[in-house]
C-alpha cells in the first residue's frame, strides 16, 4: 500500500472534522422549507415557491439592490417568526464559521449604507440588511429535485437537492468594506483567512516561483464591472487552461496553505458537504490544483485563482484602496446540481 504522505493525511483530517445529523439534509430541509412555506401569506408564498425548470433558478448576482432584480422576497416585508426560519435554514445548510461569514456580510452592507447615508448618497438605501432575498425553486421532495437561493448584494448562497446527492455551488461572498476602518467595530475583517493567507502563500515563494504564479500586473476584468471575479457562468473560455504555479511545485508549507484556502471556501457548508466536495479534489489528484496571481504584490489591488479539474475559486480585491473584496467558488460540473440531476 503507497504510504500517505504528512500533507494528505493533514487533508483527510481536515474532512474529518465534520460529522453528521440524523436526519438527512434533503429530509430536514423539506421539513424547515415547508415549515417556513406555511407560514406565508398566499400572495408572499407565490412569490417565493418558483418553478424548478426555467432559467430563474440559475440566475445568480452578487450586485446591489439597484443594480439587479432578484427572484423571491425580500428580507423586509417577513415577519420575525419569518426571518427566524430563514435563519434556521441557512445553519442547517452552513458550518459555523459559514453562517457567522453570511451574517457578517450581511451586517457589512448595513456598514456600507450607512457610510452611504453620511456621505448624502441617494442609493444608500439600497444597502442594507433587509435588501436580501429568499426563494425556493420546486416542491420540496425527496424523488425530484428542488433547491434554495438566499442572495442580496456579496452573497450569493445556491443549493439544489436531488435524490443523488446535494449541490453547493456557486457561492459567492464579497464584503465592503472588508476591514472596518471607523467605529465600534473598526479592525473587522470577516474574511481574513482567504486574504491573509493568500498574500503570505505568495510572499513564501521564490523569485522562481513567483514568475510562474504572478501572470499579470493588471487585473481581470468581466468585461462588465471591472476587476473582478471572472467565472460569471462557468462555461468560460479561460477554463479550459491552467495557469500559475501547481501544487507539485510548491513546497510542504506551501501545500498546506493551499489546502487552508481551499477549505476557507469548503468549509462554509455543512461538514458532511465539505467533506464530499474536498474527497471529490483529492480524487483528482492534488497536482492537478494550480494557483495564480494578478495584479499588485502589495497592499494594492489584486486577485488570486485556485483551478483544478472541476472546480475554480476566485478571490479579487478589486480597488487600490485594498478594502473591497469578491469572491466566488464553483464547481464546474455541478453547479446547480447540473452532474446530479442527470
Amino acid at each position: 500500500m503507497r504510504k500517505l504522505s504528512f500533507l494528505t493525511i493533514l487533508f483527510f483530517q481536515i474532512t474529518q472534522l465534520f460529522a453528521q445529523s440524523g436526519l438527512t439534509k434533503n429530509q430536514e430541509n423539506i421539513k424547515l422549507v415547508n415549515s417556513f412555506l406555511s407560514s406565508l401569506s398566499p400572495d408572499i408564498k407565490s412569490k417565493v415557491l418558483l418553478p424548478f425548470e426555467g432559467t430563474e433558478r440559475l440566475r445568480w448576482s452578487n450586485l446591489p439592490q439597484q443594480s439587479y432584480q432578484r427572484a423571491g422576497v425580500k428580507w423586509n416585508t417577513l415577519s420575525n417568526e419569518q426571518r427566524r426560519a430563514i435563519h434556521t435554514l441557512l445553519r442547517s445548510m452552513l458550518s459555523t464559521e459559514g453562517y457567522l461569514k453570511a451574517v457578517g456580510i450581511i451586517e457589512t452592507d448595513e456598514i456600507r449604507g450607512e457610510i452611504m447615508k453620511s456621505e448624502q448618497n441617494r442609493d444608500a438605501h439600497n444597502y442594507s440588511q433587509n435588501n436580501y432575498f429568499i426563494a425556493v425553486f420546486g416542491e420540496p421532495s425527496l424523488t425530484q429535485p428542488w433547491g434554495w437561493k438566499f442572495e442580496g448584494h456579496h452573497l450569493s448562497l445556491n443549493f439544489t437537492f436531488t435524490k443523488n446527492g446535494i449541490s453547493c455551488t456557486p457561492l459567492f461572498t464579497g464584503m465592503n468594506p472588508a476591514e472596518v476602518l471607523d467605529g465600534p467595530l473598526a479592525g473587522r475583517r470577516v474574511m481574513a483567512v482567504e486574504y491573509q493567507t493568500a498574500k503570505d502563500l505568495l510572499a513564501s515563494m521564490s523569485e522562481a516561483q513567483k514568475k510562474q504564479t504572478v501572470i499579470s500586473a493588471k487585473m481581470p476584468d468581466d468585461g462588465n464591472n471591472g476587476p473582478d471575479v471572472t467565472a460569471r457562468t462557468g462555461n468560460e473560455p479561460f477554463l479550459k487552461t491552467f495557469e500559475g504555479i501547481s501544487y507539485k511545485e510548491m513546497t510542504a508549507t506551501q501545500k498546506g496553505m493551499i489546502l487552508q484556502l481551499i477549505n476557507a471556501w469548503a468549509g462554509n457548508v455543512t461538514p458532511e458537504l465539505a467533506k464530499q466536495k474536498l474527497e471529490k479534489l483529492h480524487k483528482t489528484d492534488l497536482d492537478n490544483i494550480h494557483f495564480s496571481w494578478y495584479g499588485d504584490t502589495g497592499d494594492k489591488a489584486f486577485y488570486y485563482r485556485i483551478h483544478a479539474p472541476g472546480m475554480i475559486i476566485e478571490f479579487s480585491n478589486r480597488l487600490s484602496e485594498s478594502n473591497h473584496i469578491h469572491s466566488v467558488w464553483r464547481d464546474l460540473d455541478d453547479d446547480f446540481g447540473k452532474d446530479l440531476i442527470k
